[in-house]
């Protein structure tokens, strides 16, 4: 299959912050984890860039005791030549946030594999566009 390239560019990312913290967790017992994301984009004067930083946080739990805590900040330049604004900002969305979810999927499996005294954790895959839906219709539901 010959690949086609998108006209969404990434152009990099850096994580900016990150904050862990590693209460009584109860050996060999299971840790329950939710994730929360907040999306932001900020465009660039000549709307053909921008930046999208991405918070993203992870509770785990044991028997509804807080366990762990991971906050991480992301940052990821992403540019277009040949995309109107508003498909660019759909796609920035979606696309972007899903880039930088990737990224740190990998980073937190790492870091947290090096911490000691716990699996790694293992982010599930997630569905943006899903998630970027269910978000909209709650923010509907707010201003009706």
């Amino acid at each position: 299959m010959k690949v086609i390239e998108s006209d969404l560019k990434f152009n990099g990312y850096k994580i900016k912050e990150l904050k862990y913290e590693q209460y009584n967790v109860i050996p060999n017992d299971v840790i329950n984890y939710s994730i929360t994301i907040n999306p932001e984009i900020k465009f660039q004067e000549d709307n053909l860039s921008a930046l999208l930083k991405l918070g993203l946080v992870i509770l785990g739990k044991q028997k509804e005791e807080k366990v762990i805590e991971l906050s991480v900040l992301i940052e990821g330049i992403f540019s277009t030549d040949k995309i109107k604004q508003d498909e660019f900002k759909k796609l920035v969305m979606s696309n972007g946030v899903a880039t930088l979810i990737t990224i740190l999927r990998s980073f937190i499996a790492s870091f947290s594999s090096q911490i000691g005294n716990m699996p790694p954790i293992i982010m599930p895959l997630i569905n943006v566009q899903a998630s970027i839906e269910d978000e909209e219709n709650l923010k509907n539901k707010d201003h009706i």
